[in-house]
């Protein structure tokens, strides 16, 4: 067993959430973005759009015009107390402009789609308007589509994200450490492109490529021209690989043990 070898703690290892919380950021920026900042300003829509609900129902209260109305949908009962109410939408007209609406309204027998209804409407603002005797609903169109656009597919990243980062952990924590070559290094905006090759537990040469930071285990050792470095690989499929080094790992109490003394990788 090489110096390289013995610089990494047996299996299981203890995993750094820094070795691998930055794996596929690209995906948790979007995901940060999509499902926080669009969720937050998808909020912040609708909290707005949630203001004018009791000044629409004072100014209703106080100078309502009543327009013939007809129900088109009639929600499922929901109880509230000892009262039961539906969520009821329902179309009428102010000044020949064609309207729609939601209230709220107890339930009663004529509550049904067609039937014909008094609404009540601020005639300042013909879209504040509810049945007589409910109470209204305001619901603005101009935040619905960021919940489709934002959220989901923010979920959908974030998820993505977080199946990598539990993928490579797992690698790191389980998988079969061997010294791979390094065959070319490239300066590129402060990080070190690494060309490298590398035999699995079967003897088989596995070549790769793989992107490290200047400043960590793996980054010094080449800038300090090593040309052997670590890598972590899957046993089943030696084509999942990473470099690693000694920073990328917190030891266990058994293993802390068993690799005192030993010297780190040249």
């Amino acid at each position: 067993m090489t110096s390289q070898i013995r610089d990494i703690p047996p299996s299981p290892r203890r995993v750094r959430w820094s070795a691998v919380v930055c794996f596929r950021w690209p995906f948790l920026v979007a995901a940060l973005f999509f499902g926080g900042y669009g969720g937050l300003v998808t909020l912040m829509l609708w909290m707005a759009s949630q203001e004018d609900h009791p000044r629409a129902e004072s100014r209703l209260d106080a100078a309502a015009r009543i327009a013939p109305g007809t129900i088109l949908r009639v929600g499922e009962a929901r109880r509230s107390g000892d009262r039961t109410f539906h969520e009821v939408e329902f179309s009428y007209t102010v000044e020949d402009m064609p309207l729609r609406a939601t209230c709220k309204l107890e339930a009663r027998p004529d509550l049904r789609a067609g039937a014909r209804v008094d609404v009540e409407y601020d005639p300042s603002q013909p879209h504040w308007a509810r049945i007589a005797g409910g109470f209204i609903v305001l619901r603005s169109d101009y935040f619905r589509p960021f919940l489709p656009l934002t959220l989901p597919p923010g979920a959908v990243l974030l998820a993505f994200w977080a199946t990598g980062v539990w993928s490579l952990r797992r690698l790191l924590r389980h998988g079969d450490v061997a010294v791979a070559e390094a065959l070319s290094v490239e300066r590129r905006r402060g990080a070190l492109d690494v060309r490298f090759r590398f035999r699995d537990h079967r003897a088989r040469i596995v070549e790769g490529r793989a992107r490290v930071a200047e400043r960590s285990a793996v980054g010094d050792r080449r800038i300090d021209g090593t040309r052997r470095v670590c890598v972590v690989h899957d046993r089943d499929r030696p084509e999942r690989h990473r470099l690693v080094g000694s920073d990328d790992f917190g030891l266990l109490p058994a293993a802390a043990a068993a690799v005192r003394g030993v010297d780190r990788c040249p």
